[in-house]
C-alpha cells in the first residue's frame, strides 16, 4: 500500500536510539499501526533483531505475519517475553547469523494496564529485559499509562504524514491509475491538494484521496477538505469552523481590524526571509457579545487559512496522563493543518482551577498548553478570547504568550451606527432605509450581540404581521432589552479599571472621542 513507500525520519530516529541505548519498555502513541509497524520492521533488519507482535486475536506472530505463539492472554504474553522466544541456530557456517536480540510490540495493550497483575510484570521487565537484549513496545492510538507506570517507559508520538510524505501517497496511488486519468488527475494545484489533507492519518489520506478520484475524476481541494473536517469532527478533539465572516462584517473595532490585517503578510515565505517571526496570535479580553468570537472567525476568512476550535471539556481523560496526552494530540493536529487559526473561547473556563486543583490535571495541562504557546514556531495564530480577566493565571499575561493583549469595550455611537448597518445588510435590508443615528443613540450600552437580537427580534414580529421591518420596530426591541452592561455593570466597572494600561484598546480612542463630543458616550451611569 501507499504507505509502505513513505520514509520516516525524525521519530524513526528516536525508537531506533531507544533500542540501541536498551530501553527495555517503549511507548508509541499512535493511530496509524500499519505506517509504525513498518518503520519497527526496519529498525528490527537493520540491528538484526528478531521481530514480534502480538495481539489479542492471535496471540504472537513474526514479522511474516506467521503464529509463532498462540497465547491470547496479556498475563501470559508478558511471560512468554520474559522467557525470551526460542530462535533456531544458522544451519551452517555460511548461514545468516543469529538475532542480536529479540523486539516485542504488543498492539492495544493499554486496555491491559490497570490490571494490577500486568502492571507488576510490568514493572520487572523494566529491569530484567535490560540484561538480556529484548525491547518491549506498546503501540496504542492513545496514552493511557497509570502512575505507577509512567517513570518506566520511553513515549514516543509517531507524528502524522508531513506534506512531502502526503505528496508520496498521492504519488502511489495514481500509479495504479490508468494514465489519461494519471495526467489530469490534479484539478487544483498539486501543493494546494496536499495542504487539504494535512492533519490526516496516512490511511485517511489514502481513502478520502481515492474517494475523491472516484467521485470527481481529479483531485479537487473543496471535496478533500469537506471529508477531512468530517474526519476531524469525529475524533472529538478539535472541531473544524466555518469561516464566512469577513472583518467588514465586524462592526467597530477597526484598531484591532487594522493590525490584523497588516499582520496577515507576517505569514508569508518574505517575512521569514526578512527575520520576522511567526506570529503568536491575541488575547482579546471584553464582555460577552463583544464580537470577540466573531473577529476570529473574520481573521480565518480574512487570511484564508483553516478555524479551528479547541474546546477543553472535551480533552479531559479519566487516566493519569490522559488529558495531557489528548492535548499534545491536538496540538500536532494543528500544527500538522498549518497555516491555521486556533480558536480557544473563554479561555478562563479551560484553565480554571490550575494550581488548586487536587489530580493536577488543569496544572499540567496549563503548562503543556504554555509551554507551546512560548516555543511555537509552526504558523498557527492563537485567538484567545475572555470575559473574566481575574480568572486568568499571571503566566498567561506575560509578554511572550501572545504577540498582544486586546481589551473590547462596549460599542460606542459610532460602532453601534456599523453594527445596525452590518446586520440589516446581512438580512438583505438596506441600511439607509432606517435612522441609524437614532437607532445608535437608543441602543446607548448594548453589545454587538444584543443589537443583533434586536433587528432579529424586529424582523420576527414584522414577518408574524406579514409586512415589512420598519423603524418602529427597531427602537421598540431596543426598549426591551436588558443590557448585560447593567446587570453587569460592577464587572464591566472592574474589567475597564484593569484594561487600562495593560491591554490596548480595539476600538481608536478618535472615535471614542467623537462620540463623547455629540453627547453619546458610553455612560453607565446613565442607566
Amino acid at each position: 500500500m501507499a504507505a509502505q513507500r513513505i520514509a520516516e525520519n525524525g521519530v524513526a530516529q528516536d525508537l531506533n536510539d531507544c533500542v540501541r541505548a536498551s530501553f527495555p519498555l517503549i511507548y508509541i502513541e499512535s493511530a496509524e499501526e500499519v505506517r509504525v509497524e513498518l518503520a519497527v520492521q526496519e529498525i528490527a533488519k537493520r540491528r538484526n533483531m528478531k521481530l514480534y507482535f502480538w495481539g489479542v486475536s492471535r496471540g504472537f506472530v513474526d514479522a511474516d505475519d506467521q503464529v509463532v505463539e498462540a497465547t491470547t492472554d496479556p498475563v501470559d504474553a508478558l511471560r512468554k517475553v520474559a522467557e525470551g522466544m526460542k530462535t533456531e541456530e544458522p544451519a551452517e557456517p555460511g548461514a545468516t547469523p543469529k538475532p542480536k536480540g529479540q523486539l516485542f510490540v504488543l498492539r492495544d495493550f493499554h486496555r491491559y494496564l490497570d490490571d494490577p497483575v500486568v502492571a507488576r510484570w510490568l514493572r520487572d521487565l523494566a529491569v530484567t529485559l535490560r540484561s538480556v537484549d529484548r525491547n518491549l513496545i506498546i503501540l496504542s492510538p492513545v496514552y493511557k499509562v497509570p502512575a505507577e507506570l509512567e517513570k518506566d517507559f520511553a513515549l514516543l508520538q509517531w507524528p502524522l504524514p508531513s506534506r512531502p510524505q502526503i505528496d508520496n501517497i498521492l504519488g502511489a496511488l495514481l500509479s495504479g491509475v490508468p494514465s489519461g486519468v494519471r495526467d489530469g488527475a490534479f484539478a487544483d494545484a498539486r501543493p494546494q491538494v496536499v495542504e487539504a489533507l494535512t492533519g490526516l492519518t496516512s490511511t485517511e489520506v489514502e481513502n478520502i484521496a481515492a474517494k475523491c478520484l472516484v467521485q470527481q475524476g481529479a483531485f479537487k481541494v473543496a471535496p478533500l477538505l469537506a471529508a477531512k473536517k468530517e474526519i476531524v469532527r469525529k475524533s472529538g478533539v478539535l472541531e473544524f469552523s466555518e469561516a464566512s465572516t469577513s472583518l467588514d462584517d465586524v462592526g467597530g473595532l477597526d484598531l484591532l481590524k487594522a493590525w490584523l490585517v497588516r499582520k496577515r503578510r507576517a505569514f508569508s515565505d518574505e517575512a521569514r526571509a526578512f527575520g520576522i517571526d511567526v506570529p503568536r496570535g491575541v488575547l482579546i479580553v471584553g464582555m460577552p457579545g463583544g464580537g470577540k468570537t466573531l473577529c476570529a472567525k473574520a481573521i480565518s476568512a480574512a487570511w484564508g487559512t483553516p478555524l479551528v476550535r479547541m474546546d477543553f471539556a472535551r480533552l479531559l481523560g479519566s487516566l493519569v496522563g490522559e488529558s495531557e496526552g489528548k492535548l499534545l494530540q491536538a496540538i500536532k493536529t494543528i500544527e500538522s493543518v498549518a497555516p491555521a487559526v486556533l480558536l480557544i473561547d473563554e479561555i478562563e473556563k479551560s484553565v480554571a482551577g490550575a494550581g488548586s486543583d487536587l489530580s493536577g490535571v488543569s496544572t499540567r495541562m496549563l503548562g503543556t498548553l504554555l509551554q507551546w504557546l512560548n516555543d511555537k514556531t509552526s504558523p498557527v495564530f492563537v485567538v484567545a478570547t475572555a470575559n473574566q480577566i481575574e480568572s486568568l493565571p499571571p503566566e498567561l499575561l506575560r509578554k511572550g504568550r501572545f504577540d498582544e493583549l486586546w481589551f473590547v469595550d462596549l460599542p460606542n455611537r459610532v460602532e453601534r451606527e456599523a453594527i445596525f448597518a452590518t446586520h440589516l445588510r446581512k438580512r438583505r435590508r438596506d441600511p439607509t432605509g432606517f435612522d441609524l443615528k437614532v437607532l445608535a443613540e437608543q441602543s446607548n450600552n448594548l453589545v454587538g450581540a444584543e443589537i443583533e437580537q434586536v433587528v432579529i427580534e424586529g424582523l420576527g414580529a414584522a414577518f408574524d404581521e406579514s409586512r415589512e421591518l420598519t423603524q418602529a420596530d427597531l427602537e421598540r426591541c431596543i426598549r426591551e432589552v436588558v443590557p448585560l452592561a447593567v446587570t453587569m455593570k460592577g464587572r464591566i466597572t472592574a474589567l475597564r479599571e484593569w484594561a487600562n494600561g495593560r491591554a490596548r484598546p480595539a476600538s481608536t480612542p478618535e472615535a471614542t472621542a467623537q462620540a463623547e463630543r455629540t453627547g453619546r458616550a458610553l455612560d453607565l451611569d446613565r442607566n
